[in-house]
């Protein structure tokens, strides 16, 4: 009977600490995405046809049309990033997720069986 306690102490300790992990990659994902919201809102330039786009690279605006794609791809570089990282936040939820809900199956078990035992035990 005690052993059962002693395992129930322990992985109750591991979903909390399961359970707190979630939250922290939740709340990460969410500063994530709200940086992503941010970083598209400022960086989405309206863009110029074709046609004026050509016109000024060769007109002598060359090096501001140089300037623009250099940010745009440091941008666009960045925003794959935080996609990414979004990305594997939610492949970590999940896991957590799954992790959790076996942790929460095993601990249903085992107290059931605690149960069981419990009964046979007393007359």
């Amino acid at each position: 009977m005690i052993a059962f306690e002693r395992v129930r102490v322990v992985i109750s300790a591991r979903i909390s600490n399961l359970e707190r992990q979630l939250d922290e990659s939740q709340s990460e994902c969410r500063r994530l995405r709200q940086q992503l919201s941010t970083l598209e809102k400022r960086s989405n330039p309206p863009r110029l046809h074709t046609a004026v786009a050509n016109e000024v690279a060769t007109d002598g605006g060359g090096s501001e049309h140089r300037t623009l794609s250099k940010d745009s791809v440091a941008v666009a570089s960045h925003m794959q990033q935080l996609n990414d990282v979004i990305g594997n936040l939610r492949i970590e939820k999940l896991e957590l997720t799954t992790q959790l809900r076996k942790q929460q199956l095993r601990i249903a078990h085992l107290e059931n069986l605690a149960d069981q035992l419990s009964r046979q035990v007393s007359p």
